[in-house]
């Protein structure tokens, strides 16, 4: 059995998944899901059960078997409302960051997963099922469907500006920083010099902004949706361009993966975050052209 945790933003759910799912797969063994961390969460919740996946939520009897190596407190006091004592039959597998670890057999003993494995490494081999999986079992709606079949229809380009946490929070614009506005104007020169009558597509958790900032890009739309499932619908609705502008934000690496187009380009921010030695390029597929800041 593969057990995982689920943490962090859609995205992040969406890499912590897949590498569980190609595991699972590869060896035939159960994928269950570990989401104690949105217990009481008010920010944010598990999104997955929105889209094709298939699988059961962990136990707390099977957490409760998880070896850890330490004694942590904040693991065991949920397991403790159940008078659950662990075990540690089931081993624990954490991630090394900012590389690709070599992942466990779960055949001899049943493995949980904690990380965020943000590397395609990990799903590549089952890339096309992934995709089938990760598609919304909701109909967008008439105006985001409207949108989605017009971008399709033309030389589009889905532009992602996240800000934010990234610029709200004093920590993670620390460790993360923000994409320039040199960096778009550096993208969208790239895709004009490969393609003709490019037409651009913001999508930013902060619309007021974009609008003000964003002024090199020409023709362009401001995608704006009033729904209460405004980051499900984005991500889907950006899918389904031709081409990418990323920001160093696992949601638009998504948006971008999930796009089939057969000639897609994808123009992604060398720098994911401010720590140079924290960065690599393994982080992006094959054919994605990563470049510079600024």
């Amino acid at each position: 059995m593969v057990i995982c945790r689920i943490m962090g933003g859609l995205g992040n759910q969406f890499f912590q998944y897949a590498a569980a799912r190609q595991l699972s797969l590869i060896y035939d063994v159960p994928l269950k899901l570990d989401v104690q961390k949105y217990i009481g969460n008010q920010k944010r919740q598990c999104q997955l059960h929105h889209y094709h996946v298939e699988v059961e939520l962990a136990t707390p009897d099977e957490l409760a078997q998880v070896n850890r190596k330490r004694d942590d407190r904040g693991w065991r006091r949920p397991l403790r409302r159940f008078g659950i004592t662990p075990t540690g039959s089931i081993r624990y597998c954490r991630e090394v960051k900012d590389r690709i670890n070599q992942l466990p057999d779960p055949i001899r003993n049943s493995v949980y997963l904690r990380g965020y494995w943000q590397f395609e490494h990990y799903f590549k081999d089952i890339a096309p099922r992934i995709r089938e999986e990760l598609r919304l079992r909701e109909a967008l709606g008439p105006a985001a469907e409207s949108l989605a079949l017009e971008m399709e229809s033309v030389p589009s380009v889905a532009v992602h500006v996240r800000r934010g946490d990234y610029a709200s929070d004093p920590k993670v614009l620390q460790r993360l920083g923000l994409c320039p506005l040199e960096y778009y104007e550096k993208a969208a020169t790239i895709l004009r010099n490969a393609f003709d009558d490019l037409r651009f597509y913001v999508f930013s958790d902060d619309p007021d902004w974009v609008r003000t900032h964003l002024k090199m890009l020409d023709p362009v739309v401001f995608v704006e949706f009033d729904s209460s499932r405004r980051d499900l619908v984005d991500l889907e609705v950006m899918s389904r361009c031709r081409h990418f502008i990323i920001a160093n934000s696992t949601y638009s690496w998504w948006a971008a993966w999930l796009g089939r187009h057969p000639d897609k380009q994808v123009v992604a921010p060398r720098r994911w975050f401010v720590d140079e030695r924290r960065n690599t390029l393994d982080r992006y597929p094959e054919g994605w052209e990563a470049i510079d800041w600024d």
